[in-house]
Formats: C-alpha cells, sequence, structure tokens
C-alpha cells in the first residue's frame, strides 16, 4: 500500500457547458457567463441533430470534463439524454428568470449542493462583482472598461464579444470602476471596437470574469489558427447557433490577446472591401485570413476570391481560406486556472485510504460559500500515478469511504438508495487524477478506491461479478508469498520466473502429452527434486539461454544465482536432498530440515545413514549438492498456469501504470450460478477497460490451439457485453508447432467490426493485432491508443483557400502586430 501522495494542485473557476437550441438559449449562456468569474473560459455548445454532431459531444464533453452541464429550455432528444447520463456531471436547467436573478445576485433559490454520505455541503455561483470587489476595494478614477450603450445596432454580435451585463453589473461597473459608455451604429465601429479589445486597449463586462486567471493549459497542442500573424472572421446571420458557438469555444482560452472576432455577415459582405481595408491597415503583420461562414462550395470560392482580390489591391500577399460549413461542435480543449501548480506532499491515510488538503483560495472567495474548482494531479512514491474511469461511479467511490458506501447500498431506505446516481459527488476523475469543487474554509477528502473495488464495480454496472479461480487464485498466493507485485514484478524481469519451467511448466492435461525426455525430466523434478546444474541445463537447453557474449547478463547461470536465493526465502522453493534408501531403493528428496545422521525413508520407513553405499557421493561433504522442490503453493501455481498469468500481468504493468491491474477468475452474470466464462486479468486505463486471458502450455500444436481460439472468441464476446475495448491472448511456452499469429490475426479482424482491438503477448513480445511484423518487446514501447480500434473519420469542416499557403508563422526584427498610428486614431473616436 502507498503511504503518501504527490499532489500537484491547481485552483480554477467553475467548468460549465451550456447546452443551446435557440437564441434565446443562446443569450441565457452568454448570460449567465458575463456574471460568473472564469465565465468567458465555459462552452457553449448546440444540441446535436444527427449522431456525428452526438459523437462530437461526447468527445467535447470528455475533454472539458465540465462541473454543470446547463440544458436548454426545451426538452433534449432521447439520444442525447443518454449521452448525458454517460458523464458524472451534473445537469441544470435554468429559466431565464432565474439567470436573471443569478445576474443580478438574487441567490435565495440558487444554490450548488455537494452531496456525500457525510452529508450536505451549500455553495453559491462565484458572482463576478464580489470578485471584482475583493480586488478593486477602492473605486477607479480612471478604467478602460467600456459598456455598449443599448440604442447600438448588431445585438446579437455585441453580446457574444462584449457579455451582457445585467442592470446592477453595469451600474457597478460604471460608479465603481470608472466604465465609459460607447454607441456602434456601424459595422465599422465594430469592427473598431472589437479590434481595440482584442489588443487590451478596451475591456468590456465579459472580459472581466477573465481577472485573477493567470494560467492557461492547453491540451489540444498549438494550433496556426491562435497564431497572432492569423486573423479569425466569424460572420454570424440570424439563428446561426454553429457560428456562435464555435466562435465562442475557440475563443475561451485567449485570456490575453484575442485574435477571433464576429461580424454580421451580411453587412460585412456587403462592406467587403470597406472591412478588409480596415484590417489591412490595422494588422500590420497579418499573414492569413480565415473566415467562418455558411455558405455553399460555389459561394466560398467566390468570397475566398473577392477577398484575395482586395489584398492584391492593398499589395498584401495574404493567405485567404473560407470554412464553409461548421458543424458548431470544433472547441479549443484546455482550462484556465488562478495559478500554476502548487505541489505538496500529502500522507495517506492507513485507516479509510484518503488524501486530506485545502486548496489555495481564489480571489473573492475568501470566507464565502462561493464554490470553485481544482485539479489534482496524483503520483505515488514508486512513480505510479492515479487514475479512474470517467464514470458516475467513480465519482462516488473517489467521494466517499467504502464502508459508507456499502452500508447505503445494503440499506432499505430508499433515500440511501438513490443518493450514488444524483451527480452531486464533489470529486470525479480527470484526465490526470482528479477533479473537484469547494469553497473557502472547507477541507478536501479524496478516497483512493483499490483496483479490485474499481474493476469489479465496473463488471458490476455491466451485470457481472467475478471470482477468484484455480487459475487466478495461486498467483495471488505466490504474490503475497513472495512480498508484493513489486518484487514479483522484479523476479520475472531478471527472468526468475523461468526457474520454474524447469519444474513442469504446463496445463495438467499437457503432462501426459510430453516426449519422452520432458516427460523424463517433469517426472524427475517432482520425485527427486532437480540440482542446480540440471535448473542451469534445462534452461540452456530449452530456452536457449546461453551466454554469448560478455554483456548477457539473463544467462542460465547468472539467472539462477541471482534468484535462487530470493525464492527460497520467500519459502515458494525448498532446499533439500535426493536420497536413496538401501532398504526399499526408494530414491527421493528429503526437505533440508529432515536431513540428519540417520534419515528415516519415505517409502517403507526404515532409517538409513547418510554415508550408506546407496549415497556414496555424501562421503566427501565438500562436494554435497543441494536439490530444489517447489512448495506446494508453487507447484499449484505451476500446475494450473499461473507463470502466464503472471508473466502476462508484469509485461502488462507499464500500460497500468497510470490505472488499474485486477486478477480476475469465473465470470458469473449476476444472480447466475454457473460461470459465464473465466477472464486471467482486468486492466482498465482511463476509460478503456482491457480483458486478457493467459494460457501456459509446453507445446501449442494443431489440436490445443483450437481450445484457446475458441476461448479467445469466448472473451471477445464478453468483451462486448462489459464494454471493454481491448482483448489481449498472453502465452507462455517453449514450442509452437501451428501458426499462431495468424490464428489470432484473423480473430483480431473479425473483432475490429465490433469495435474490439485483439492483440497477442507470446513469450515477453507483444503483437500487435496478432501479426509478427507489428512486434513489440519493451513494456515502455505500448501505449493504450495502439490497442484501440480506430473510431471512423468525422466530416472536417470544408474549407478552400486561396494565395500561397505561409510555410511558418514566425516573429522577425521589425515586425508589427498593428499600426500604432492607427491604433491612436481609434481610441480618440471612442
Amino acid at each position: 500500500m502507498q503511504n503518501e501522495a504527490i499532489l500537484k494542485l491547481k485552483p480554477r473557476p467553475l467548468r460549465l457547458v451550456y447546452l443551446v437550441n435557440t437564441t434565446t438559449d443562446l443569450k441565457n449562456a452568454v448570460t449567465l457567463y458575463t456574471h460568473l468569474w472564469g465565465g468567458f473560459s465555459n462552452a457553449i455548445f448546440p444540441v446535436p441533430d444527427d449522431t456525428d454532431k452526438l459523437i462530437l459531444l461526447q468527445y467535447a464533453l470528455q475533454s472539458i470534463n465540465p462541473d454543470y452541464i446547463f440544458l436548454p429550455e426545451q426538452n433534449l432528444p432521447e439520444n442525447v439524454i443518454e449521452i448525458l447520463d454517460q458523464f458524472p456531471s451534473r445537469c441544470l436547467k435554468l429559466s431565464s428568470d432565474r439567470i436573471e436573478d443569478i445576474a443580478n445576485l438574487n441567490y435565495h433559490r440558487h444554490v450548488l449542493r455537494l452531496r456525500t454520505m457525510n452529508g450536505y455541503q451549500i455553495g453559491e455561483f462565484p458572482h463576478i462583482i464580489r470578485v471584482l470587489n475583493s480586488i478593486y476595494r477602492n473605486p477607479l478614477s480612471d478604467s478602460n472598461i467600456c459598456l455598449i450603450s443599448d440604442n447600438s445596432i448588431f445585438e446579437h454580435e455585441i453580446v457574444l464579444q462584449f457579455g451582457k451585463p445585467s442592470n446592477q453589473y453595469q451600474e457597478y461597473l460604471r460608479n465603481h470602476l470608472n466604465a465609459r459608455l460607447i454607441s456602434i451604429n456601424s459595422i465599422e465601429a465594430l469592427l473598431k471596437a472589437s479590434l481595440l479589445i482584442a489588443i487590451g486597449i478596451l475591456t468590456n463586462s465579459l472580459s472581466m470574469t477573465k481577472m485573477e486567471i493567470v494560467h492557461t493549459q492547453s491540451s489540444g497542442g498549438w494550433s496556426v489558427r491562435d497564431h497572432e500573424k492569423v486573423c479569425n472572421l466569424f460572420l454570424y446571420e440570424s439563428n446561426d447557433i454553429n457560428i456562435a458557438a464555435i466562435f465562442w469555444n475557440y475563443r475561451r482560452l485567449d485570456i490575453g490577446y484575442s485574435n477571433k472576432f464576429l461580424f454580421p455577415k451580411k453587412d460585412f459582405l456587403e462592406k467587403l472591401e470597406e472591412c478588409i481595408s480596415i484590417l489591412d491597415n490595422f494588422f500590420l503583420s497579418m499573414q492569413e485570413l480565415r473566415i467562418y461562414v455558411n455558405l455553399s462550395h460555389e459561394e466560398a470560392i467566390d468570397l475566398a476570391n473577392q477577398i484575395n482580390t482586395i489584398f492584391n489591391k492593398f499589395e498584401r500577399d495574404i493567405f485567404v481560406r473560407v470554412f464553409y460549413q461548421n458543424s458548431g461542435f470544433d472547441f479549443k480543449p484546455g482550462s484556465v486556472y488562478s495559478s500554476k501548480s502548487i505541489v505538496t506532499t500529502r500522507e495517506i491515510s492507513s485507516l479509510d485510504k484518503s488524501i486530506r488538503f485545502s486548496p489555495i483560495v481564489p480571489s473573492g472567495h475568501e470566507n464565502s460559500d462561493y464554490l470553485f474548482g481544482y485539479d489534482a494531479e496524483i503520483e505515488f512514491a514508486s512513480g505510479e500515478s492515479f487514475s479512474a474511469p470517467f464514470t458516475q461511479t467513480s465519482a462516488v467511490l473517489l467521494s466517499n469511504h467504502i464502508q459508507q458506501i456499502k452500508y447505503s447500498e445494503n440499506s432499505q431506505d430508499p433515500l440511501f438508495k438513490d443518493w450514488q446516481q444524483r451527480k452531486t459527488q464533489p470529486i470525479r476523475p480527470a484526465e490526470k487524477g482528479v477533479t473537484g469543487l469547494v469553497y473557502s474554509n472547507a477541507e478536501c477528502r479524496i478516497y483512493l478506491p483499490e483496483s479490485e473495488e474499481i474493476i469489479a464495480r465496473w463488471l458490476k454496472s455491466k451485470g457481472f461479478i467475478f471470482k477468484l479461480n484455480d487459475h487466478t487464485r495461486y498467483a495471488k498466493g505466490f504474490i503475497k508469498r513472495f512480498g508484493g507485485f513489486d518484487k514479483t514484478r522484479d523476479l520475472i524481469m531478471s527472468g526468475g520466473a523461468k526457474i520454474f519451467r524447469a519444474f513442469g511448466t504446463s496445463e495438467s492435461s499437457e503432462i501426459n502429452k510430453l516426449d519422452g525426455n520432458k516427460f523424463k525430466h517433469s517426472h524427475k523434478s517432482e520425485q527427486s527434486g532437480l540440482k542446480f546444474s540440471e535448473i542451469k541445463g534445462y534452461l540452456e537447453r530449452e530456452l536457449n539461454l546461453t551466454r554469448k557474449d560478455s554483456k548477457n547478463t539473463k544467462d542460465a547461470k547468472n539467472i539462477v544465482e541471482q534468484n535462487l536465493p530470493a525464492l527460497l526465502e520467500a519459502g515458494l522453493l525448498y532446499r533439500g536432498y535426493a536420497l536413496k534408501c538401501p532398504h526399499c531403493g526408494l530414491k527421493d528428496w528429503y526437505k533440508l530440515e529432515k536431513i540428519n545422521e540417520f534419515v528415516e525413508c519415505n517409502g517403507c520407513a526404515e532409517n538409513f545413514q547418510l554415508g550408506c553405499k546407496e549415497n556414496s557421493h555424501f562421503d566427501n561433504l565438500d562436494k554435497l549438492e543441494f536439490a530444489y522442490k517447489p512448495n506446494e503453493l508453487a507447484a499449484r501455481f505451476l500446475k494450473t498456469g499461473g507463470q502466464s498469468v503472471l508473466s502476462t500481468a508484469v509485461f502488462l504493468s507499464w500500460l497500468a501504470s497510470s490505472g488499474h491491474i485486477q486478477l480476475g477468475g469465473d465470470l458469473h452474470k449476476i444472480g447466475v450460478e454457473n460461470k459465464f466464462t473465466d477472464i486471467d486479468l482486468f486492466i482498465i486505463v482511463k476509460n478503456v477497460f482491457i480483458l486478457i486471458e493467459c494460457k501456459s502450455w509446453q507445446i501449442i500444436n494443431e489440436e490445443n490451439v483450437k481450445e484457446i481460439i475458441e476461448h479467445l472468441q469466448k472473451v471477445i464476446e464478453t468483451a462486448v457485453l462489459v464494454s471493454a475495448k481491448v482483448v489481449v491472448l498472453g502465452v507462455v511456452t517453449t514450442s509452437i508447432t501451428c501458426d499462431l499469429h495468424s490464428l489470432v490475426s484473423d480473430v483480431a479482424q473479425k473483432a475490429t467490426e465490433k469495435g474490439i482491438g485483439v492483440h497477442l503477448l507470446l513469450n515477453d513480445t507483444f503483437y500487435l493485432w496478432g501479426q509478427k511484423e507489428n512486434e513489440i518487446k519493451e513494456q515502455w514501447q505500448l501505449n493504450v491508443m495502439d490497442l484501440l480500434v480506430l473510431e471512423k473519420d468525422l466530416p472536417q469542416n470544408p474549407n478552400v483557400s486561396v494565395g500561397e499557403p505561409v510555410r511558418l508563422y514566425s516573429w522577425n526584427e521589425g515586425d508589427k502586430l498593428v499600426n500604432k498610428d492607427v491604433l491612436e486614431r481609434w481610441k480618440q473616436e471612442f
């Protein structure tokens, strides 16, 4: 068990997603975000109306991992509800009136509940006015904050770019922060005001929600779209939710300079040359212009050519790209934080396996019930990191003591039985570690569930339970006897487990099918034990572990010398002598503790002396040679194929270092006595569930390979039922007389139709899709994404372009982002 955990804590604002159907929903979303700290960074998505968009929404929610999902006023389609039910995020539906109450600080009906088995915690929305009050304790005599007058035109474009402040918020900005009022009555004025806000000359009510946001972490990598020498224009027309959404979501992580602007499609196109002229005069270093607009293919080509012609007139070489069909689900993945990572080491409680800590409280949240969030990456001294499946079950396990969870499940009170599904848990799994909600002066407690609990509950949610069987029971006992999984892993990595092969590593039914020499060897190991030289000779002969050069440390002699003492210390091997009784002729093995001057025969029970002529080699004491035998646990471990289970577990443990690995057994449908099948190992890495079947045979031939493939197909059938995405066949053998690779590859090909990736691990070499040419010998080369069946490519936003693509986006000496003379002139205009 781990005793300490290293936490990387990052405090953050609430992480929200708003689903919108209509322009009313869109305004509600912007109104809510305008009044919440960090509101600009939250996402807006249209309600999907086809399967592809549903998949895009699912990806977006998994990437963003919102604390709350706000629903539109209209009821959602059933398929969208099914997607939302998969996530641990709580869904809330707020009417326009309720959002106005939040905007105007009327909180009497609006609380955010966090519930665990220990009771409720009540939190509130972090209103931006309260946060600004803590930052600006005294009124400002001057500021660059602007408010848009009510007589301005382009309502939707202004709302989406500048926010939708309530009367109370506007009054606060005017009276306390000296905000000024400006009017926008032309497309040219809108363009100029947008550009001034982009470079920070002007600030608006929505931009104020960025206060105290000092760090952005993008998870999608750098995009050309975000470079300062690229200008992104979004052309909006009435009810065009898709364009509004991608504009909002592309811009949501721009805490400083932003190069994304929203303009009315009709007015912009009518005054195309004037608008391009303004951009040309202002952006001196612009190299590429991107237009996002809903047009036909032919109209997009025509628009790109028109813009190119205008730039040519101004003697500017600008690459023009027009994206003309937009799904509404493009977004910039990542998060914003109020500080960089704070690293702290915390003790893991031995009583309840929990970690306690208090995150840094953001400005404006001190001594209040305002909720804020945190992300916590969790690493252990072993180098492993913690993660859990992205499910509601994981949220319950992370937020509650396991005994309390079991108590509630066994309770007859319906309130206890239902609370787990209410999605009010304060902690959820995240891409790295966990994420959670808290308010000031509250202590956070993360419970770290055991791998067995996480995997058992995944299976239970699919209608299955598992019980240890002989194949895994003795593997578990071997691990415990040897001192834990880490020591067992070292044994196997050093080749020490191969020692057991000399004692007969085969399925119990296989022993009678060995050739004569191998049968004699196996019989001798059981009857008389094996000497050092015999173990070494077997490894050299059967496994080809001979020293070919001085650098080879995994030859038979080194393996036996290095690992034999540890196996003896653990009691998995016994040391003794092979002696022959002079009375009955029985040659048998005697444990070291039983060796005295006179030894009682295991057969006839007569005593005989060590130095008798039948055992004359003992007369010369300096030539004594021990013989070794496995103990009862190790013997059963060998006969039930336990070595293949451990060898497979060790090889795949690197894959599971940021997830969970668990010995399996017999799999039963809940309430059914007879087993459905047996699975030897389970692995969960994030949301990828992996089933592993292990086989250990001395020889794999045409006869027994049929049994292996039949079982593999049963495991694939099981994978579909338990939502596993990967199946691995782990095999340990000394000889193969059939084409195992082709057989597994054929099964893998058919399994892709079910979305299941099937792979082969053969004698510590991994073969993707069972194919010889896809060989992986090193554990660290395994990546869980390589094991998955590729999902179908979703349609990309089509685009057309004119001009020479920019090969390198960079800054050269003398480059200027904007024209300062134009900038000063515009400042005077406003």
